[in-house]
């Protein structure tokens, strides 16, 4: 497949101007390129639909560090047909929930002194997506006001880190009862996703660890809960299925092949750690976070020397390309918001 990019019909700033905390960019195009790409790619192909949100809130399902709440000011309020919305932020990591909090009290800042006008982001406390609670908020630990009906579920490069089938379902579920009539669901994931030399210098560094021992190898991997690849990636049309057997019907769908050019392959490594360290070193959880740093730093030594074998040379540009399912689709009308029997 050769890589295809979507021109996009609308404008943001560079992602290191969009939000600053302590005077250092939130957002660069280092850490977070390969998910703004893929942030505008989804909003682009919901513009291209024709769809029109309904009246209600847009719940961001797997916010992560936040750049949809950075985004949504430039990508989205800017329109007049949208306007302004409350976006209701989830995720499972307590870490990510933080720094959502953070980043949406900036945004909100930055918003109220750029346009003098308020937005609402709601941060909800670390909760699965297959098992939230959809009748109430849950806020520093308790149950707040009842939970909205939404106009959109916004997904980006969450959804293939649900690893089982029955959590991806029950996940759905959920965005199906969330969702008023005729809302929308915006999904993007992975269709495969980490590059194969950083996979065969995953593996490598994974072997050489050996199995873990209580007693004869502390340091090793615990192979229960090892998988040569732990990005979920599942094929366009078995996830299409999925949503379609949810209650929705599917508007567009389609896989993309998406290039990004790195003048370090560090720098790509960096970038998968900031959004998938955990699920890559869950197979070492025993290990110290100091441990982890430097396990890391291994996997970034071998995946360079798996480059080098390969003809890369020190000093050279990294070219990555991914490949993505991006799904737009509608609840179906006649579904009605009955909860699937569990």
């Amino acid at each position: 497949m050769t890589a295809q990019l979507i021109e996009t019909s609308f404008e943001i700033p560079q992602l290191e101007e969009l939000i600053k905390y302590q005077d250092k960019p939130v957002f660069t195009q280092v850490s977070h390129g390969l998910q703004a790409r893929n942030q505008l790619t989804l909003w682009e192909l919901f513009l291209r639909t024709g769809l029109k949100i309904t009246d209600g809130p847009i719940l961001d399902a797997g916010s992560g560090d936040a750049l949809f709440l950075a985004l949504a000011p430039h990508m989205i309020f800017s329109r007049e047909e949208i306007g302004r919305r409350t976006v209701i932020a989830v995720d499972k990591d307590p870490k990510k929930v933080e720094k959502t909090r953070i980043v949406a009290t900036l945004v909100t800042e930055d918003y109220f002194r750029r346009e003098s006008k308020s937005i609402t982001y709601v941060v909800l406390d670390p909760q699965d997506l297959a098992t939230m609670d959809v009748d109430y908020f849950l806020i520093n630990g308790r149950k707040d006001k009842a939970f909205p009906r939404v106009s959109m579920v916004w997904s980006n490069s969450m959804f293939h880190w649900i690893r089982e089938s029955g959590d991806k379902y029950r996940a759905l579920d959920n965005f199906n009862f969330l969702l008023r009539k005729g809302g929308v669901l915006c999904i993007s994931m992975s269709a495969g996703g980490t590059a194969r030399d950083f996979l065969v210098a995953y593996n490598n560094v994974f072997r050489n660890l050996g199995i873990y021992d209580r007693n004869y190898n502390p340091l090793g991997f615990r192979r229960a809960a090892f998988e040569t690849d732990p990005v979920g990636s599942r094929p366009l049309d078995e996830v299409v299925n999925m949503i379609e057997d949810s209650g929705f019907d599917v508007v567009s769908a389609i896989t993309l092949g998406e290039t990004a050019m790195y003048h370090d392959p560090k720098h790509y490594a960096r970038a998968v750690e900031v959004y998938g360290r955990d699920a890559y070193l869950n197979p070492v959880s025993h290990y110290s976070n100091k441990g982890k740093r430097g396990l890391w730093r291994q996997l970034e030594t071998e995946f360079l020397n798996t480059l080098r074998k390969k003809g890369w040379v020190d000093g050279q540009p990294y070219t990555y390309t991914q490949y993505n399912n991006y799904i737009i689709a509608v609840k179906r009308v006649d579904n009605g918001t009955q909860r699937t029997p569990t």
